[in-house]
Parts: structure tokens; sequence; C-alpha cells
């Protein structure tokens, strides 16, 4: 962490000391809303002080939500002013850091039928109309480690919000749930639904099928282990769920938790890869992943520059983070992105 940040990280925890909410610390500051966040995770190796720091955030928050009007009257004025064409979402977005997909799934549950035609252009750009109920697959039955697998397959695999609801015959309000109860941080939720609203037909159907993959090869290697079990066969049993924990491993984190810990940082190309696809997928700073990964920025914007070299696909994203990043330090439209490909 560089001196400027130290200092700009000491202001605010004590401005959030005195009770201030992250919009008056940035308003009394003279910065971008964005930035107040993006400073405080910068705090997130001291685990203690990070920990304090997003109490202190949630509790002024909460305090500023509960004041006067409350919470759900603030959303609710948030989607008439949409309806109504006086705001966006992406200026919703800027103003209170408010995550998007959020904003969509609290639109697409309002009750009032009026205001719920207005928003429907909104939620229909998005993907967020519910369709009929008989069509619609419901993840909610599902085991609560499945719900986690399934959302870390989502943002592991870069597949949008619509093709996932496609795979799983499901909504993408569903999917937007389904991020929201296994809780995978807004931010890695809502850079993955706008990183993918304009991508490319052939990244999204390579992403599909990826995930395709992954899925036929789960379901074998579950049958296989419940096959195994009516036989009674230990060793199948073992193939099976060995089977089982090197593909999830492909997707939990794992390897790169180990990373993390290792002493030894001369990482291979192959584990480079997988640390530049890990920032990606979480949308941090360069600044915050070095200090995960114990190298320097220099390396980290290193591993991202030879893995676009190499892969097309993760080069146009990348720009398309770097850019997105850019966007929320500068104040600019988030969400100026066509339709997304669909299969």
């Amino acid at each position: 962490m560089n001196e400027e940040t130290e200092k700009r990280l000491d202001e605010i925890e004590r401005r959030l000391l005195l009770s201030q909410s992250v919009s008056e610390i940035a308003n009394e500051m003279g910065v971008r809303y964005a930035l107040i966040n993006d400073t405080i995770q910068h705090a997130y190796l001291d685990k203690e002080r990070y920990k304090k720091l997003i109490e202190l955030r949630n509790k002024n928050k909460r305090r500023i939500w509960q004041s006067d009007q409350g919470f759900h009257l603030y959303r609710y004025n948030v989607a008439k002013s949409i309806a109504n064409n006086e705001t966006s979402l992406e200026k919703i977005q800027l103003k209170y850091y408010t995550s998007i997909v959020y904003m969509l799934l609290f639109f697409s549950e309002i009750n009032d039928t009026e205001l719920y035609e207005k928003l429907k252009p909104t939620l229909e750009k998005y993907g967020f109309l519910e369709k009929e109920k008989k069509t619609i697959v419901s993840l909610k039955d599902y085991s609560p480690n499945m719900h986690s697998a399934n959302a870390l397959l989502g943002s592991t695999s870069r597949i949008s919000f619509q093709n996932l609801a496609l795979i799983f015959n499901t909504s993408v309000i569903e999917i937007a749930q389904l991020f929201f109860r296994v809780g995978i941080p807004r931010n890695t939720m809502d850079s993955l639904f706008l990183e993918t609203l304009n991508e490319k037909e052939e990244y999204a159907k390579k992403a599909f099928r990826n995930a395709q993959i992954y899925l036929l090869k789960r379901e074998h290697f579950r049958k296989n282990l419940e096959q195994a079990k009516k036989e009674a066969n230990v060793e199948k049993m073992k193939e099976a769920k060995q089977g089982l924990k090197e593909l999830h491993a492909k997707i939990d984190d794992s390897v790169e938790k180990g990373l993390k810990k290792r002493k030894n940082k001369n990482f291979t190309q192959e584990e480079q890869d997988l640390i530049a696809r890990y920032q990606m997928k979480y949308d941090l700073t360069t600044q915050v992943c070095s200090q995960e990964f114990g190298v320097s920025v220099a390396e980290i914007v290193e591993y991202n520059k030879n893995l676009a070299e190499r892969d097309a696909i993760f080069s146009d994203k990348w720009l398309w983070h770097q850019t997105y990043y850019a966007n929320k330090l500068e104040g600019n439209n988030l969400l100026d992105f066509s339709k997304g490909q669909k299969m």
C-alpha cells in the first residue's frame, strides 16, 4: 500500500468512526463513491482492521437507510424514478454503490402492478422478466453444496446469467437469487453480469460449452458413485470421489488459495494464468490481487499481459474489466453495453 492510499484509508477510518456513510465521506473528501470502497479493500491483508472497517461501513449504511423513509421506501422510490425515466440504473449504482443485479431483482418482485408494467422494458432489456412458471425449474430445492458449486461454475466459466439459466432450464431471476443465496460478493456478481451482456457470440458459445462439459463430467462421477455404493465396491467409490474432488478443484479456488500461502513465489506459467483469471473472476484491483498473492503489482500486470497474448477471449475480457474499473472510478456509464448474446 503506498503512502497516499494509507493516508486516505486513515481518513476514511476516522470518518467511519464518526458514523459517516460512504456517500457522506465521498462528498466531504471530494472523491468518487467507488474510490472509498476500493480504498477500504486495501486493508484486506490486515484481517482485524478490514473486518472493523466493513462492520463500520455497514453499520453506518443501515443508519442511513433506517432513517426517515427507510430502506424499502428508498428502493421503491428508485424503482419509480427509473420507471418514469427520471434516472437510470447506472446513475443509481454510481451514487449509492448499489448492486445492479440486486436492484433488478428487487424490481422483478414488485407487487405494484402499474409500477411493474412501467419497469418491464428495463427488466426485459436485462433478462429479468419472469417466464411462465410451468416451464421453470426451481434451484431452491438443490442442496447448499450444490448451490455453491453451481454459482462457482458460473463465475469460473464466465458464462452469462441468461445462458446459465438456459443450462439449468430456469430463469435469470433464479440465477441472480442463487448468487445471493451463496454469498457471492456483489461486485463479483455485477462484473460477471455486465461483462457478459455484450460478449461476442463465439465467447458465449465457448462458455456455454465449457459449463455443459463440466456438468456432464460431474453427473458421470455422481452416477458412478451411486452405482459403486449399491455394489458396495470400495475401490470404485474411491475413484468416483477422487474424480469429483479433482473436478470441483477446477472451480473452488483451492489451488489459488494454496498459491497465496506458498512461500516460494516463483510461479509457473500455468500458476500465473490461474492468478490472472482469479483477478478477473473476483473483480479485484491489481493492488489487492498483488497483496493476496504476495507478489508485486508489476508482476500481476505481467501475468495478465502474458495470458492476453495467448488467449484472445481473455484479452478482450481483460480489456473490458480494465475499462469497467476505470469507469467506476471516473463515474462513467457502467451500463453502456448492448444486449448479451444468447444461445
